[in-house]
């Protein structure tokens, strides 16, 4: 009797093994290591699995086993169960150029850098640009980034460039909590012939707008304490500058700004006779003292109220005074 359970037990697991095996060598992840090793001759590890969708193509992120540096992707398609595509080629040539970065990334992480997953500094990529991922170890503080902090980012890019690695852009997050995290970007490319702080300092205004709308804030300080009265500010207390520089011109000058205006209670009205006022006051000093001319976008809350009102200068404009204006979009 306990023979025969015995054999009993013995088929059964043969054939749950059977199944599983048969299993595996259908699913996906098995044909995805077949294929880089019939195609390339490595065998790989999965890291990862994306998708976008249901009805979308699985992208598979492998590593070469004998090679942890080099990630790539092997994408099936969704509706044949076959390889589409791989970057395998790209990420050879990106690691080569990671091979290039590595003499000088002692001295990255002695400025402060470093990777933020692992400690181990990788150069990502897509088609047609790579990119550096660093951490900074200290907080990136936007008011005092040009006494503190400019140094050292001018030291980095100095780094690189000396590595001789074709390195597209660099991005730079401190290690805070997503809200308070600050963050510098650098595009290299841009960045070929610098050779000051100055001119370091210039190209990161441009392409970051927490950094432009700190310089621009502090600009035009005097002129918005002339203007901002007790019946409004510029502002609310969530933010931390009063207009926000969307874009800028080659010079770094903003060239496009976003102002809330936060008034008191029951004060966004047609009753309000200082209303009209403060309206040209704001409008002036936006459209007219501050330079150059930028493009304007509004931002109107009233305290207590829900629903903030926008409008653009071009729409303001329109209505053609600014007392028609209030007519016809105030209560």
């Amino acid at each position: 009797m306990n023979k025969k359970f015995l054999a009993i037990a013995i088929a059964l697991l043969l054939i749950v093994g059977a199944v599983f095996v048969y299993i595996y060598f259908q699913s996906d992840e098995y044909r995805v290591k077949q294929y880089v090793k019939n195609e390339y001759g490595v065998n790989v590890e999965i890291i990862k699995l994306s998708r976008e969708g249901i009805f979308s193509n699985k992208k598979y992120t492998v590593s070469p086993k004998n090679h942890k540096d080099i990630q790539f992707t092997v994408v099936i398609d969704y509706t044949t169960d076959s390889v589409i595509a791989d970057n395998y080629a790209r990420a050879l040539e990106v690691d080569n150029e990671l091979h290039k970065l590595e003499k000088v990334i002692p001295d990255v992480e002695k400025l402060g850098f470093k990777d933020g997953i692992n400690d181990e500094i990788r150069v990502g990529f897509t088609e047609e640009k790579n990119s550096l991922f660093l951490h900074s170890i200290s907080p990136i503080e936007i008011a005092t980034f040009a006494e503190k902090e400019l140094g050292r980012f001018f030291e980095l890019q100095k780094l690189i460039k000396q590595s001789g690695a074709l390195i597209h852009h660099v991005s730079v997050y401190d290690m805070r909590e997503p809200s308070k995290r600050k963050s510098i970007h650098l595009d290299m490319e841009k960045i070929k012939s610098v050779t000051t702080k100055e001119q370091l300092l210039s190209h990161i205004k441009k392409s970051n707008w927490e950094m432009v709308s700190f310089y621009e804030n502090k600009k035009w300080e005097s002129e918005k304490a002339s203007v901002e009265n007790g019946r409004f500010t510029f502002g609310t207390k969530y933010d931390e500058y009063w207009f926000n520089c969307r874009e800028t011109n080659e010079k770094g000058e903003c060239s496009n700004i976003l102002v809330t205006l936060s008034f008191k209670e029951n004060s966004l009205t047609k009753a309000n006779s200082n209303l009209e006022q403060d309206f040209n006051s704001i409008f002036t000093l936006f459209e007219e003292t501050i330079t150059p001319k930028a493009k304007i976008e509004y931002i109107f809350i009233e305290d207590g109220a829900s629903d903030p009102v926008r409008f653009t200068e071009q729409e303001i404009a329109k209505f053609g005074t600014t007392s028609n204006f209030i007519a016809k979009n105030f209560k």
